[in-house]
C-alpha cells in the first residue's frame, strides 16, 4: 500500500480455506492513507485499534450466525512478496514520490538502505571485515574506543546536523542496530529510553515534582527484597517527604552481581573511562541519589 502509494488502506477478515489468503470475505475496514504515513503511524493510528475492534465484530456476527461469506474476486488479484533485506535498496533512478513511498514502505524493518561511496564507515574502520552485515558487532570485530570517536566523527560529516555521541555506539553495537538508531535520530524519534519508574508525585513551589523511591538494580527499579522502606526527610521542615525501599543484603549481593556482569561479560569493561562517566551521569536518577542506605548498580 506505501509503496505504491495507495490513497487508501486497509484490512480484511476472511474465512480460511485451502489456499493462501483466497477465502470468502466476511469483513473489511479501510482508511486513509496521509502522505507521510510509514508501517507505524499506520498501524498506530488504524491497523491495531481497528483490527482489535473488527475481530470482536467479526467474532459477533459468527455467533449470531450473521457473518457473510462475500468471494474474492478473482480478476486482478496478485500477491505482494515479502519485503527483505537485500531487495530493500534504494534506486535512485526513481522520481522523488516513488523514493519517497519506497522508504516510507520499508519502515521500519527491514528499513530501506542506501551506500555513500559505495564503503559504509564501518568498512572504513573495520578492514579486516570482508562485508559488514545487520549482524556485524563493531567491537568484536576488533574496534577500540579511539575507533569510537573516528567512527562518530565520520558518520557526522556524513549527516549534516545530526547529534551522535560516543555512548550510542555502546548502546548500538551491531551494524543493524546502530543504522537504525541513526534513522531514528535523523527523524527526531530517538528519545532516551527510561525504565518503568513509579514516581512519588509532590507539589513543591507549584511545580509537580516526581520522585523515585525504589532501588535501581540489574537496569531496573525494584522493591527491596523484603519490602523494608525508610522515611526520607525534608531538611526545611522536618517533614516526611516519602517511603523510600530500604537495601538488604540481599539487594546489595544482586547489584554488586549485575555490576561484575556488565563488566566482565557485557560493554561496561570495553568502554572507556570517559564515556562510563557520560552514560552514568545520563542514567536515571535512583534513589541512590538521595540520603540514605539505598543501592545501585
Amino acid at each position: 500500500t506505501l509503496i505504491h502509494g495507495d490513497k487508501k488502506g486497509g484490512f480484511t477478515v476472511f474465512w480460511a480455506d485451502d489456499g493462501l489468503d483466497t477465502g470468502d470475505l466476511l469483513l473489511q475496514k479501510e482508511c486513509e492513507v496521509l502522505p507521510d504515513d510509514t508501517v507505524s503511524t499506520l498501524y498506530n493510528r488504524f491497523l491495531f485499534p481497528e483490527g482489535v475492534k473488527g475481530m470482536v465484530q467479526a467474532v459477533r456476527l459468527i455467533a449470531e450466525g450473521k457473518a457473510p461469506r462475500i468471494p474474492q474476486p478473482e480478476e486482478g488479484a496478485t500477491y505482494e512478496g515479502i519485503q527483505k533485506k537485500e531487495t530493500a535498496m534504494v534506486n535512485w533512478d526513481q522520481p522523488a514520490e516513488a523514493i519517497h513511498n519506497w522508504i516510507r514502505g520499508h519502515d521500519k524493518v527491514p528499513g530501506a538502505w542506501t551506500e555513500a561511496g559505495g564503503q559504509s564507515a564501518w568498512q572504513r574502520i573495520l578492514p579486516n571485515v570482508l562485508e559488514v552485515e545487520d549482524s556485524t558487532d563493531f567491537f568484536k570485530a576488533g574496534a577500540a574506543s579511539v575507533d569510537v570517536v573516528r567512527l562518530v566523527e565520520e558518520v557526522k560529516e556524513l549527516c549534516e546536523g545530526l547529534e551522535l555521541e560516543n555512548e550510542d555506539v555502546y548502546m548500538a553495537t551491531t551494524f543493524g542496530d546502530f543504522v537504525q538508531l541513526l534513522v531514528r535520530k535523523l527523524r527526531g524519534e530517538d528519545e532516551d529510553a527510561q525504565p518503568p519508574i513509579d514516581y512519588v508525585e509532590l507539589a513543591v513551589n507549584k511545580r509537580c515534582v516526581r520522585v523515585p523511591h525504589q532501588l535501581f538494580i540489574g537496569g531496573a527499579f525494584v522493591e527491596a527484597e523484603d519490602g523494608k522502606t525508610y522515611d526520607t526527610i525534608n531538611p526545611t521542615d522536618g517533614s516526611v517527604i516519602c517511603q523510600v525501599s530500604l537495601a538488604q543484603a540481599s539487594d546489595v549481593d544482586k547489584a554488586v552481581a549485575a555490576a561484575k556482569d556488565a563488566f566482565e561479560n557485557g560493554l561496561w569493561g570495553k568502554i572507556s573511562a570517559r564515556d562510563r562517566g557520560r552514560l552514568l551521569y545520563r542514567a536515571p536518577r535512583s534513589p541512590s541519589t538521595m540520603p540514605g542506605p539505598t543501592v545501585t548498580s
